[in-house]
């Protein structure tokens, strides 16, 4: 409770330090009609959130940045479901409460939640952050098995939001070429969770990357390539690495091998193969339509996935993602389509089915359908 009443001063403290800075705000909403994980029953629920973020420079290229978010859930039968209890227990490992207010009526939940609020320093050869932030590794594209920071189910509503963590990130540039990550994450009572290094440069076209992860409990040793596959316009990148359980010394693997191509009329195409020797024997009882930044605990060793994205006009375009389980032939497969209003606005409409034998990855899930609409200020 103290480190909650002292994340909401701060909180409060930074807001009032930023009022004289830009703030851009966001609107987006979602409502989803699906089953119930638990009996499979018909359920229909809403999902709102506010963004608020701004960036206070200072002097000598110091600057905060802050990110706030509104949620609120919408519908009863929901906030009793298993679907809601998964996201409600998906909470990140940090060393502060990011949850400054919260409340319910049976019908609503609404939670105001410090999304990223970091402080930031530059010069020409390097560049520090500390706090709440995001620190990307990785180059695949709908799996990244070396971002164990922060890791992604492609499957959902919003693979692109990633969960917060809290620690310390440079980037050093040795040259032109070339970039240094150094990076310590806490967590809970302020433990020392992920340790890591990342060194990239560039060289024959492509770009290189090497990443040594190291936590209480495991250890990765991973490498990267992204580049140009001669002049065939395609792209091709291969990310993989080496997991091992300090405790036990045990061993596992994986890696993803992945080709894009961009169009001339803007449509692309990106095709990846993933290998798993992680693979669990676990039904994935955390898998939800809404998932927010939290990876499947896939079950299977070997996985196809092509991502897709088409426009129809200027204002219009249509996006499609499919993942075959190809050990147990399950098919997770979406679509979506969207509008464009003006330079501010969008809604569109999309669909997730689900398709497997009983017991399998995919099979588990359920089919849902949705509505969304995003506005820009």
């Amino acid at each position: 409770m103290k480190r909650k009443h002292l994340i909401s001063a701060l909180f409060f403290a930074f807001f009032n330090l930023c009022r004289g800075a830009p703030v851009d705000v966001s609107l987006e909403s979602f409502f989803i009609k699906t089953r119930d994980l638990s009996n499979r029953e018909p359920m229909e629920f809403g999902f709102l959130r506010t963004r608020l973020d701004t960036r206070l420079e200072l002097e000598n290229d110091q600057s905060f940045y802050f990110e706030l978010h509104q949620e609120t859930f919408l519908g009863s039968r929901f906030l009793n479901s298993l679907e809601f209890q998964t996201l409600d227990s998906l909470k990140p490992d940090l060393p502060v409460d990011t949850i400054l207010l919260r409340s319910s009526n049976g019908i609503a939940e609404h939670r105001l939640k410090l999304f990223r609020s970091f402080y930031q320093v530059s010069d020409l050869d390097s560049t520090w952050t500390v706090g709440l932030q995001r620190i990307a590794l990785g180059v695949g594209r709908i799996w990244n098995p070396l971002d164990v920071l922060h890791p992604k189910d492609s499957g959902g509503l919003q693979p692109e939001l990633q969960s917060p963590i809290f620690g310390v990130h440079g980037e050093i540039y040795p040259s032109a070429l070339s970039k240094l990550q150094v990076f310590t994450t806490l967590g809970d009572s302020f433990h020392t969770r992920v340790k890591g290094i990342h060194y990239q440069w560039f060289a024959g076209g492509w770009d290189r990357g090497w990443t040594l992860l190291q936590s209480p409990m495991n250890k990765v040793l991973g490498f990267q390539m992204e580049g140009n596959l001669g002049n065939s316009g395609l792209e091709g990148r291969i990310e993989g690495g080496l997991f091992e359980d300090r405790s036990t010394s045990k061993r596992d693997a994986q890696a993803v091998v992945g080709i894009d191509y961009g169009f001339p009329n803007a449509a692309s195409i990106a095709v990846e193969y993933f290998y798993n020797r992680k693979g669990s024997r676990d039904l994935p009882q955390n898998s939800t339509s809404l998932s927010l930044g939290r990876q499947l605990p896939y079950q299977g060793s070997h996985y196809l996935g092509i991502m897709a994205a088409y426009p129809l006009t200027p204002t219009r375009s249509l996006s499609g993602l499919t993942i075959a389980n190809l050990s147990d032939e399950s098919v997770l497969f979406s679509m979506g389509w969207t509008h464009s209003i003006g330079q501010t606005r969008e809604w569109g409409l999309g669909f997730q089915l689900s398709r497997g034998s009983s017991g399998s990855e995919f099979g588990f899930r359920t089919d849902t359908l949705y509505l969304h609409f995003s506005t820009f200020f």
